[in-house]
């Protein structure tokens, strides 16, 4: 396999974007409020697999206080709520095709309505359990239904799963587990996280939470956030190849934005995965929260040395109070560290780093960057994946592709073509089809 560091069209177009989107220069613009325009995109981009509706979307947007990220909650939790009831609705009548399509939107909607709420509100509560109903009645209604999982891992913990098939044979199918990032659950996964795209390409799809995730937090508060990710995947492929229709050859992992150090993580400690997808390459967990954060660390600067930069008092240098707000509301708490400070907050995070593992990544690793991730964020993940001695492919999606924003939410069909043509290379796929 050939390794590749430009962009299969054409140079490469740089531009400065940080974390939420701050600086989505040239992306079309719903809201001027970056941290809501990019849930917007990644909600509006769910429409390719019938996870929202585009007139849905703008009309909601239509009750939205540009900047209010509780007139964002009301707006999307009003819209969930009368699509659910029109699934319902369906359903009771015996349209099943129109009941599952809008269930699916009403997972999406419920998902966006809950996005920037705190664990303490209880709105927050009851949306999350709503997406993940609308989600199980979605999926119960295909012509081959989803199975709900709770996969035990150590500590008698387990895990929250989908596994999703293309037939009811017991055909040994290629696997591809999906993982999103700090803020996603796995039920989105499905929409703009393969999950979808792999079942209608002849794959087995997982779509899985790592401990401490949004959703796995939410069923169980006792599960946090935990570097060694993986320990728990060494069960997930436990469980995976005892099945009867997964390839134990050709199981492929992918992570999204904080994901992208999951996937890498896993796939160091577990070599029975024999392909990686990152997107993209997240090295450095603490370097990606002090950027959020606003307090600018240095992109040359080791992890040890960022480590050493942490003081106690590095509250009264955070320039985002909104994020941080958001991330006291919900991420301390995932990383178990809730009512800490962001000396708390940080230092929980030092473990998450790659650092050292590159050449432990045995399989073929597919770096994806969207340009909107931003030069500095590209800087981080180039400098890891240039260490990998493995096959690697590092891919730049341009702003002209249309599937430049963080982890390509606004363009998945782009992102599905490009991560599957080259899984699908990997695994002498596409000439069985």
């Amino acid at each position: 396999m050939t390794e590749s560091s430009k962009p299969d069209n054409g140079p490469q177009k740089s531009q400065t974007v940080h974390w939420f989107g701050d600086q989505m220069k040239g992306a079309p613009k719903v809201f001027k409020a970056p941290f809501l325009d990019i849930q917007f995109a990644k909600t509006i981009g769910c429409t390719y697999y019938n996870g929202a509706e585009v007139g849905e979307c703008y009309e909601t947007a239509s009750r939205i206080v540009d900047g209010d990220v509780e007139s964002y909650s009301v707006a999307f939790l009003a819209t969930a709520e009368r699509v659910e009831a029109i699934a319902r609705h369906s359903k009771d009548g015996g349209h099943l095709v129109s009941a599952r399509e809008a269930f699916l939107r009403a997972c999406t909607y419920w998902r966006t309505g809950c996005n920037f709420l705190s664990h303490a509100d209880p709105r927050h509560r009851s949306a999350m359990q709503r997406q993940i109903d609308c989600f199980v009645e979605a999926g119960s209604l295909f012509d081959h239904p989803f199975e709900v999982l709770s996969i035990p891992i150590d500590n008698e913990q387990t895990v929250p799963a989908y596994f999703l098939r293309p037939d009811h044979t017991d055909t040994q199918r290629p696997t591809l587990i999906c993982i999103g990032g700090g803020d996603t659950t796995a039920e989105e996964v499905y929409f703009w996280g393969d999950g979808a795209a792999a079942v209608r390409r002849g794959y087995n799809a997982l779509l899985l939470e790592f401990p401490g995730q949004r959703g796995a937090y939410f069923r169980d508060n006792r599960s946090i956030l935990r570097p060694d990710v993986e320990v728990p995947t060494r069960y997930v492929v436990d469980y995976l190849i005892g099945r009867g229709d997964v390839d134990p050859e050709r199981i492929a992992i992918i992570g999204h934005s904080q994901g992208g150090y999951f996937a890498p993580r896993a796939a160091a400690g577990e070599k029975r995965i024999s392909a990686c997808i990152a997107n993209p390459i997240v090295p450095d967990q603490l370097f990606g929260f002090m950027g959020a954060l606003g307090l600018a660390p240095d992109p040359e600067a080791p992890h040890a040395d960022l480590v050493a930069s942490l003081q106690e008092g590095m509250a009264n240098k955070v320039n985002s109070p909104l994020i941080s707000k958001m991330f006291e509301d919900d991420v301390y708490a995932r990383f178990g560290v809730d009512g800490g400070t962001v000396f708390d907050f940080l230092s929980s995070t030092v473990d998450f780093t790659l650092w050292g593992l590159e050449r432990e990544i045995k399989c073929p690793v597919l770096n994806m960057c969207p340009v909107a991730e931003g030069e500095v964020a590209h800087q981080k993940s180039r400098q890891f994946f240039d260490k990998l001695s493995c096959d690697k492919v590092e891919r730049i999606i341009t702003q002209d592709e249309g599937a430049e924003l963080h982890c390509s939410v606004n363009g998945p069909s782009v992102k599905h073509q490009i991560e599957f043509d080259w899984l699908d290379d990997v695994f002498g796929e596409a000439a069985l089809r």
